[in-house]
């Protein structure tokens, strides 16, 4: 029998004598291959105890404020005194009995799983680092950027061509034709004598995603390790995600767009006050957190003093329009200061648009009410900022990143290269290929002499039929047209059994847009150097899309292309990002899931997103010879406490790997999910992977693998 512990933030918390706490663990199960899992508990009760009451702060009694539900607590387990998972606590609940509080209702969750909580609804425009991504947006630097990436340095750190300006139109359709010149066209060969090639308007920047995930480590604090998330990695590392938030450009608005800065805060009060304000007011920003009763109130007030006319203001909280106020002129007074004004948690940020350039000065002030059995709690501070529109427009990365939430884009990232995460001793979150992660650990554990032999099952692995995998956006021009020609989906795979033809259909979709984009050709049908995409639908009409993923190639010494900087200038160019799914312009890693016939080069380019990330672990689970095991067995605590998910364990002659186990940390009896290994794997005359030494205090002698030392002579 297992004595089970439970700390929660540091505080040992009373259990029921014969509650049942059973714990799942499973790295990615074959039943739903697209899920990042980790581990987490069924609920369960722990008493309603003095020192439970305490704790939860009399949760079942709404007159008292204080526990907050809504979030989850750090949390660890142990097992007879031995530290066994950390992770998160949420209190679901409370049940009573006679009108009286009995138990807590909670569960336990692996602490990836609170990655989804930390980062919770919010879009990857509100990610603070971004705001520091900006530049003027005018021609002369969109002709640099095309050739040779803006680098950013924050803190410190820079970030290598973090932003470029790839060859892709929102509306404007490219061609190149050296016999039949057309001024103020779309045709990209270079003439002395003719005005014609892309106009610089129709040209969107791309941030490289590294720069995005930087940005999301910076804003909650997480930390995620550089298996493969580094600058070392080119199949991760040049991906860009293309800055198209609205259909058609970026300046087609009549106002141009300036954010208030320079906030000074004039703190008062008593210490506690002035460190609760001076955590929350930044430069360009201040933060309302979330509070944890309904009572209590957060409010804001802004006057602008500024002499412009015909001027909106505009109020962002999270990276997304908060309120809006059209057509002001001069001194105007905003934000509501009323006794039942609430305004919710967030990231608020102040901007102004204004035809003209203006000036404009800012008094804020914030105050936080918290509620108190007689009256309020006032915690207040006033700031000044200011706000200058200039005459051009600047371009604010945060300000044009496409809507789509951080959740969403990390969890694409984990399809897309079929990665699993879990987090170490240390904090940091280990991301990796599937297969790298079960190649990391040689451990393998004989578990035969604890198997109950008469609850045993065997089952086919094979819960799908078919799997597809595809992209949710593929409406683009070239996309559309290739489906129309083809009959088929451009880079979507589709994995069927040999074996089965029972079974569903599982649809493995990455949230992202997926282009095709087209080579150049002369007249003569000659190749250029330059390829582009076209942000246009099947009608060429201008298509938003999803958040659109790409690689960047750069090429030099390439085919002369001419840029419009007005309708009477522009600038020939041998240098410049072209769009491609593949990394390079010859046979490389793509990000297609088939092998397609690669636009540049006009060859099948193997390297595909399935090949390469997904095709040894798919067509291993469909393979004939694989059986899902079901166990139950009593394993030692030798073996809970220091077995990963990336371990094997051996029945009686047999080699599984792990799919899932669910262990009662009551009575210790697990219940294992096994998939049995065909392949060839190696055994290593290690002690470690069977059995544990005699010399060890803490060995038990209910097993027959234990090892005595020879000290005779043969």
């Amino acid at each position: 029998m297992l004595k089970l512990q439970l700390y929660i933030e540091g505080e040992a918390v009373e259990l029921f004598d014969d509650e049942s706490v059973s714990l799942t663990q499973t790295i990615q199960n074959v039943k739903d291959i697209s899920k990042i899992f980790t581990d987490f508990s069924k609920t369960f009760n722990v008493p309603a105890s003095k020192i439970n009451n305490r704790f939860f702060k009399h949760f079942y009694n709404p007159d008292i404020i204080g526990f907050d539900s809504g979030t989850k607590k750090s949390a660890e387990i142990y097992l007879n005194h031995q530290l066994f998972k950390k992770g998160k606590i949420k209190l679901e609940g409370v049940t009573l009995k006679g009108n009286k509080a009995d138990a807590y209702k909670i569960t336990f969750f692996g602490d990836v799983v609170n990655m989804k909580d930390l980062l919770s609804d919010d879009k990857i425009g509100s990610l603070d680092l971004l705001y520091d991504f900006r530049f003027d947006y005018n021609s002369t630097n969109v002709i640099n950027y095309m050739q040779d990436g803006l680098d950013v340095t924050i803190g410190g750190v820079t970030y290598p061509d973090a932003v470029i300006i790839p060859l892709i139109s929102h509306t404007q359709r490219l061609y190149y034709d050296s016999s039949t010149p057309a001024a103020q066209s779309g045709n990209l060969h270079y003439r002395p004598d003719t005005i014609q090639g892309v106009r610089y308007e129709q040209l969107k920047p791309a941030i490289r995603v590294y720069a995005l995930l930087k940005a999301v480590e910076q804003k909650y604090g997480l930390r995620f390790s550089a298996d493969f998330f580094n600058a070392s990695n080119e199949p991760f590392y040049n991906l860009y995600l293309w800055l198209h938030r609205k259909e058609g450009g970026v300046l087609e608005e009549d106002k141009i767009r300036a954010q208030a800065t320079g906030f000074k805060a004039v703190l008062t009060g008593s210490n506690k006050d002035k460190d609760y304000w001076r955590n929350r007011i930044f430069n360009d920003r201040w933060i309302f957190d979330r509070m944890p009763s309904s009572k209590d109130r957060q409010k804001y007030k802004v006057a602008v003093s500024t002499e412009s006319t015909n001027y909106n203001i505009i109020i962002e909280r999270d990276g997304e329009e908060h309120q809006r106020f059209d057509n002001q002129s001069g001194n105007q007074t905003f934000g509501e200061w009323g006794e039942k004004t609430d305004y919710p948690a967030g990231t608020y940020r102040i901007f102004f648009e204004s035809e003209n350039s203006a000036e404009f000065s800012l008094d804020i002030r914030v105050n936080r009410q918290d509620d108190q059995l007689i009256a309020y709690d006032n915690i207040s501070a006033s700031f000044i900022g200011t706000a200058t529109v200039a005459a051009e427009a600047e371009f604010d990365v945060a300000l044009q990143t496409p809507d789509i939430k951080v959740i969403d884009i990390i969890t694409g990232l984990f399809k897309m290269f079929n990665l699993t995460a879990y987090q170490d001793e240390k904090g940091e979150i280990i991301v990796k290929p599937l297969n790298d992660f079960y190649e990391q650990s040689k451990n393998i554990y004989d578990i035969t002499s604890y198997i109950d032999q008469n609850a045993s099952t065997v089952d086919s692995l094979l819960p799908y039929k078919k799997i597809r995998f595809t992209y949710k956006g593929t409406k683009s021009f070239f996309s559309e047209s290739h489906k129309e020609l083809f009959g088929s989906v451009w880079g979507e795979e589709n994995y069927e059994s040999t074996t089965s033809i029972e079974g569903d259909i599982f649809n493995l979709e990455l949230p992202f847009e997926h282009h095709k984009f087209e080579r150049l050709r002369d007249f003569n049908q000659i190749a250029t150097t330059v390829q582009w995409g076209w942000a246009v639908d099947i009608k060429q009409e201008p298509y938003l899309g999803e958040p659109f993923l790409f690689y960047a190639k750069k090429i030099t010494s390439g085919t002369q292309i001419g840029v419009l900087k007005t309708t009477s200038d522009r600038e020939v160019l041998t240098s410049y990002y072209i769009p491609s799914n593949s990394l390079d312009i010859t046979d490389s890693q793509n990000i297609n899931f088939k092998a397609e016939v690669n636009e540049y080069d006009g060859n099948v380019f193997p390297q595909t997103l399935y090949k390469t990330y997904y095709d040894s672990y798919i067509s291993d689970t469909f393979n004939s010879g694989r059986r899902l095991t079901k166990y139950k067995a009593y394993l030692p605590l030798r073996i809970l406490l220091n077995f990963t998910l990336a371990d094997k364990f051996i029945v009686f002659d047999k080699v599984y790997k792990i799919n899932t186990i669910t262990t009662d940390l009551s009575t210790g009896l697990s219940s294992l999910e096994l998939i049995n290994e065909i392949g060839k794997f190696e055994l290593l005359d290690d002690t470690k992977d069977f059995a544990d030494t005699a010399d060890k205090a803490w060995i038990t002698v209910d097993t027959n693998k234990v090892t005595v030392d020879w000290i005779g002579t043969i």
